[in-house]
């Protein structure tokens, strides 16, 4: 059977995307990430089979428009959604036919997780069903556990790895090979973890402001002692300022030792001052310099914002050994 999967939220759609496809391999099915953009078109958001709902959108307009669309899904296709978002169950309320799975952190889901760990190297949990599903090809699926770990930071993924796999199974995959799969796949930029010694750098520099404050969220479960925080700035001031008073507010919470921005305003980074905990450089070679200078054991630096850099891992390594 040939499937086409719909992928819709503000926050995950890449990643739950990456982690079906290093599931599936060669035979992925088509996958369609839904923005406010494309949602608009209908031919794309009718030319599914399977529907993912990881999120609401942030804005009413495209959360309205979505309800209208769902209204005209035919009774054969399945809905995968996050029955944690409140506002997605209103959305999804108007549906009175499309079968639909749920996945959460509630009891009450059909899919949850349970002995969830996060670690600064890895997220563990046990993936369980709680009910019989019968999957595209008519096979009987009865409740199990199973341990999944994945090699990303933050709890915030296991909603992802939730979706990913309930897919995965429907689609008749063992569930040994999705394990596998997903234990190995790493994402550039995405709560990567670049570097754990002495200290631990974690990039996730491909973001908007909701992803960040989820990875901010996530760091109060995790063990280490002070966190650096190293902010690209991009050309959106909007953004900009949204990034710094999201940061200001998880100071105290997070234990932000040292800020240290990057901006390409800044003419000569050797004039900056390298002692106050907001400091600003003009290149990422410079910043991290400085970021590894302040760590000490059991610290964390957080790479974020902006966009990711082509030979960025390079600077890290010079940074790192230079």
């Amino acid at each position: 059977m040939d499937l086409n999967l719909a992928i819709m939220g503000i926050l995950g759609k890449s990643t739950t995307s990456n982690m079906i496809k290093a599931i599936c391999k060669s035979k992925t099915p088509v996958i369609n990430e839904i923005t406010d953009v494309n949602m608009i078109q209908e031919d794309v958001f009718y030319n599914n089979n399977v529907y993912i709902f990881l999120n609401s959108y942030d804005s009413s307009l495209i959360n309205g428009r979505l309800k209208e669309l769902i209204k005209g899904i035919p009774a054969d296709r399945l809905f995968i959604a996050n029955a944690d978002d409140k506002i997605l169950l209103d959305i999804l309320a108007v549906n009175n036919s499309t079968p639909v799975i749920t996945f959460g952190l509630n009891g009450k889901s059909t899919i949850t997780a349970s002995s969830l760990s996060c670690t600064r190297e890895s997220t563990r949990f046990i993936y369980c069903l709680q009910r019989n599903v019968v999957t595209f090809s008519g096979r009987l699926i009865e409740p199990f556990e199973y341990p999944f770990e994945l090699k990303m930071v933050g709890n915030f993924h296991v909603y992802n790895a939730l979706a990913a796999i309930t897919a995965s199974i429907f689609m008749d995959k063992d569930i040994c090979d999705v394990r596998r799969s997903l234990k190995k796949l790493t994402i550039k930029h995405n709560m990567e973890v670049v570097y754990d010694n002495r200290f631990t750098i974690i990039d996730n520099r491909c973001m908007n402001i909701y992803s960040l404050e989820k990875v901010f969220e996530s760091l109060q479960f995790i063990d280490y002692n002070k966190l650096i925080v190293v902010c690209q700035l991009i050309e959106d001031s909007g953004f900009n300022d949204e990034m710094k008073n999201s940061i200001e507010n998880w100071c105290d919470a997070l234990d932000i030792k040292k800020v240290i921005f990057i901006s390409s305003d800044i003419k000569q980074s050797e004039n900056i001052n390298k002692d106050g905990k907001e400091v600003f450089f003009n290149n990422m070679g410079d910043s991290l310099r400085c970021a590894i200078e302040n760590a000490f054991e059991n610290d964390m630096i957080l790479l974020m914002g902006g966009k990711a850099e082509h030979g960025a891992g390079e600077a890290i390594f010079d940074a790192l050994y230079s």
